[in-house]
């Protein structure tokens, strides 16, 4: 065996996921064809070595099955007013916390509780990859306050806000924050969202796209607010990479997702970082943030719903949009 540790970081989407380590409708005929899709797929031994499982917040939560409750949360009038964006962000994760803390629901110990009942479905050959990656990432000190920042963020950056502080947020934060070092603390996908809901319109406008291409791209983007939240999770990760010990280390994500919609959501995502990317190179008004465009860019491979191979999109190949 190989005992050198693999170049890519593995991402599995919850389609996956759950088909091959729980017990259920076609979990065998998945598993077979799963396996034997990636010994067929020619991947350049990209899973040769020790692999590194990449697991989010939010791929726990989906792996066990429990939905994040939806927050309603009112900012009081004056802290509207004040435009004050960072005092906005502390209030919203304050409120976030109170209320999934205090909610029995959706507790540390509610969640420990669906994972031990998911762990009863795993399956002989699943369990090793269950307990290593969930169980193990749950019980980690420190998780649900991660959690909580991950939800609190998400719920930032999904916020309905006035066009003015949008503008606000989206100059002074959003644009910078998609060039900083971190992993999945921002969602970047979520940013590029937001500001692909903004300048759509004039980049439709002017665009030799027909109207199902428009089509196909309004449907890739439409993200759900109380859901989709690992399909924001992937592309950020397969575009960027895993930023790890002060690097990006590629990703390979496997999911059953709509092949037009991955690669939709990959062009928007470059465009968005590239336009972005333009504002920010020279502007005075972003110095001082600490950057990084050392991305690793990674793969893609999407199964049919049976797990036999449907495609392998290396993202390099993905161009952005543009408007020829």
């Amino acid at each position: 065996m190989n005992n050198n540790h693999s170049i890519y970081t593995r991402f599995f989407d919850n389609n996956v996921f759950r088909k091959i380590t729980s017990n259920g409708n076609g979990y065998l005929e998945f598993l077979r064809n799963y396996i034997k899709s990636l010994d067929d797929a020619s991947l350049d031994n990209i899973f040769d070595g020790t692999i590194t499982n990449r697991i989010t917040s939010f791929t726990i939560l989906e792996a066990i099955g429990l939905k994040i409750p939806k927050a309603e949360i009112e900012l009081p009038t004056f802290l509207i007013a004040s435009k004050d964006i960072a005092k906005i962000n502390t209030y919203i994760y304050n409120e976030i916390k109170d209320y999934y803390s205090n909610n029995p629901a959706f507790n540390l110990n509610k969640i420990l509780e669906f994972a031990e009942k998911q762990k009863k479905y795993t399956t002989t050959t699943g369990i090793e990859l269950f307990e290593s990656s969930v169980i193990k990432a749950i019980n980690h000190e420190g998780f649900y306050e991660r959690l909580i920042a991950d939800i609190s963020c998400d719920y930032f950056l999904k916020f309905d806000f006035t066009d003015e502080i949008n503008s606000i947020i989206i100059y002074n934060f959003l644009i910078p924050s998609l060039f900083t070092k971190d992993s999945l603390h921002i969602r970047k996908t979520r940013i590029v969202k937001k500001i692909w809901d903004i300048i759509k319109v004039k980049f439709y406008k002017n665009t030799t796209l027909n109207l199902e291409e428009k089509k196909e791209l309004d449907d890739a983007m439409k993200f759900k607010n109380q859901e989709d939240f690992v399909d924001c999770d992937l592309i950020h990760l397969v575009c960027f990479g895993d930023y790890r010990n002060g690097k990006y280390d590629p990703v390979v994500a496997l999911t059953t997702d709509i092949e037009i919609e991955v690669i939709n959501r990959i062009k928007v995502f470059k465009y968005v970082v590239q336009i972005c990317g333009e504002i920010y190179d020279g502007n005075n008004d972003f110095k001082g943030f600490i950057i990084n465009k050392n991305w690793r860019e990674g793969k893609v491979i999407i199964f049919n719903t049976n797990g036999t191979l449907k495609r392998v999109i290396d993202v390099n190949t993905i161009l952005p949009l543009n408007l020829t």
